[in-house]
């Protein structure tokens, strides 16, 4: 999905690829979940029970008749896909169908929560189909984001020496041993981990960046995840050099919240 959300950018009326690719996906959580019978039931649709537990397979024909049943109950944005423009498209949607399909014998994919089904609901609501997908594509680009941002922090906990929580909190970071307290091997680890922490192109798959002193959000809030102390004392320990920089803002001092 990624690939192709990405080509449709690229597109002079890129927005109408993105919308029929979100409900693409849309079509195919709700079969996959589940949740596709009820709708299918409530539009009066045959076959709504083969829908069940999500038993239904995920093809043109089952996508079709969700998206039949989505514009019965009123959802005039729900235009397609159908079988015909999915058929179309072989090495797009297609393959894409075919992943989906694929994947579950491999995970099983959660139901929503009622959370989850309220913010459809309100997306749902908006005018312009451009506006429901953009939403939905950023929403799910800040639930990647926070999914990396929970692999880094376990990560960082299991190094010794880093406090996360006390990162995470705001407290003072636990003082750093001397360095000549520290094992060879837990030096030569600080050491790796200090060079990641300061590699902003490797920080960037996490949505993180360096500026020279601190780690910190690329985007949004822009808060802190490791502080300018906490990267000296890592630098000291491994004999890195320190460099400097004016002190920042309180807005900038903030730390990530847990």
């Amino acid at each position: 999905m990624d690939r192709l959300i990405h080509e449709a950018r690229q597109l002079k009326r890129g927005y109408i690829r993105l919308a029929t690719l979100g409900r693409l996906k849309d079509a195919c959580d709700a079969i996959a979940d589940g949740s596709a019978a009820e709708v299918l039931r409530r539009a009066r649709s045959k076959g709504a029970h083969a829908y069940r537990a999500g038993s239904a397979p995920i093809n043109a024909s089952t996508i079709e008749a969700y998206v039949k049943a989505r514009q019965a109950l009123g959802h005039t944005e729900w235009i397609g896909p159908t079988r015909v423009t999915i058929a179309a498209d072989k090495s797009g949607m297609m393959t894409y169908i075919a992943a989906r399909q694929a994947e579950r014998g491999i995970v099983t994919l959660p139901k929503k929560t009622p959370r989850q089904k309220s913010i459809d609901e309100i997306i749902d609501r908006l005018d312009a189909v451009e506006d429901q997908q953009f939403l939905r594509f950023a929403l799910e680009e800040l639930r990647q984001t926070a999914s990396k941002y929970r692999i880094l922090v376990r990560g960082l906990t299991s190094i010794p020496g880093i406090d996360v929580q006390s990162i995470l909190h705001g407290a003072p970071a636990t003082p750093a041993l001397p360095a000549r307290s520290v094992d060879p091997n837990v030096q030569a680890s600080l050491r790796r981990l200090t060079q990641r922490l300061c590699d902003d192109q490797a920080l960037a798959e996490y949505d993180l960046t360096f500026d020279g002193r601190r780690v910190r959000q690329r985007s949004g809030m822009r808060k802190q995840l490791v502080q300018a102390d906490e990267i000296d004392a890592l630098r000291g320990l491994t004999s890195e050099k320190v460099d400097t920089e004016p002190e920042t803002s309180p807005f900038e001092a903030d730390c990530v919240e847990s």
